[in-house]
């Protein structure tokens, strides 16, 4: 595995271990959307903002984000 690949893989890990840990949170599934977005995951990345969305009916974000 290249350092760039390693480098790339990290930060993926590192907010999947946090949505892991605290599901509940409305602004890690929204960060985490943000992550797959830029990764090109559309549908997974959707799968989170909408998931924010039903934990955080006031969460401006996820909608923004999601388009």
């Amino acid at each position: 595995m290249s350092l760039a690949t390693a480098l790339g893989a990290l930060p993926f890990q590192i907010n999947l271990h946090y949505v892991e840990a605290d599901p509940t949170s409305a602004a890690l599934h929204n960060d985490f959307g943000n992550l797959l977005a830029l990764r090109r995951f559309p549908r997974q990345a959707r799968e989170h903002y909408e998931i924010a969305m039903k934990l955080d009916k006031n969460n401006y974000l996820a909608p923004y984000n999601m388009g």
